[in-house]
């Protein structure tokens, strides 16, 4: 008598079961699917950052001569020095030394961490009244390296490598040939650099393939690039430490602010998009099992 009517209840809730079975399938595969494809990015994602040294935290600094940085400088004249960029462009020697002491300076005081400077130079001009502007990026030797994705990297003063976005939106293939302030490069390739998941330049929060491009030189054409010059340093801990608390202790005549790869947002914004991802695979499973 009881497994009549427990059979007679069950074939009355035939269809709430039927349905409870396929939310509980279609939620389990939901985050399933989710957490796959995040995963999938992750993997890949975390293995060329550390593949390409990209930087742990970055350091602002000041881009004027301090003081006591001319004392070290064997340039007779030195009137017309105000910043690093005047050092480079007038001596190159004598800005290598400046930049060399700040390093060095840095990596004796905090000996957990391995410092590199970050040289960059920015072109802007217009194409059919559009503003566009190129970021050169001084191709580095430790952290921060550069990937080329297609192509071949620059190796003479008139070859040019660009991110695949803008060239793409602005019809520009490997082979071509662009004008930069009356000089022709010829497109050798399409280049990755992992301190820029997001091509941001300063505190502008301007996201745009289409008119903003990184790009690299060769040495040569970047030394030979007359443009402003700007120096960040970029870093990576060599011990394990309590990042953020470390780089809250730096403190140097030069140093202006230091900012961890993950709050900066040029550099951290994908790891965000990651943990966003996995967070959303849970949360839309969530929801579709509580319907």
């Amino acid at each position: 008598m009881l497994f009549k009517n427990v059979l007679r209840d069950f074939k009355k809730r035939l269809i709430q079961v039927i349905l409870l079975a396929v939310i509980v399938i279609l939620s389990s595969f939901v985050y399933v699917v989710m957490t796959y494809s995040v995963s999938a990015m992750k993997g890949p994602t975390e293995e060329y950052f550390g593949d390409y040294r990209q930087e742990e935290f970055n350091v602002i600094i000041n881009n004027q001569v301090l003081g006591t940085e001319f004392e070290i400088l064997s340039l007779e004249n030195t009137n017309n020095i105000n910043t690093l960029s005047d050092l480079y462009h007038l001596d190159y020697d004598e800005f290598s030394l400046v930049i060399s002491n700040r390093i060095n300076r840095f990596e004796n005081e905090y000996e957990k961490v391995e410092i590199e400077a970050r040289l960059q130079k920015d072109i802007i001009f217009e194409v059919d009244d559009i503003q566009h502007t190129f970021r050169f990026l001084k191709d580095a030797e430790s952290i921060n390296l550069s990937y080329i994705a297609e192509g071949t990297k620059p190796i003479s003063a008139n070859e040019i490598a660009l991110t695949k976005y803008y060239a793409e939106a602005n019809d520009i293939s490997i082979g071509d040939s662009i004008t930069l302030e009356d000089k022709t490069y010829l497109v050798t390739g399409y280049v990755f650099f992992p301190d820029y998941s997001l091509i941001i330049f300063g505190n502008e929060f301007i996201i745009n393939n289409k008119t903003r491009t990184l790009a690299l030189l060769s040495d040569e054409g970047f030394n030979e690039l007359d443009s402003n010059l700007e120096v960040v340093f970029a870093g990576i801990f060599t011990e394990e430490v309590n990042k953020s608390q470390y780089i809250k202790d730096i403190s140097l005549d030069y140093v202006l602010s230091v900012n961890l790869t993950e709050n900066t947002m040029r550099s951290g914004a994908i790891y965000e998009e990651l943990a966003g991802g996995e967070a959303m695979g849970v949360l839309i499973a969530l929801i579709i099992a509580v319907m």
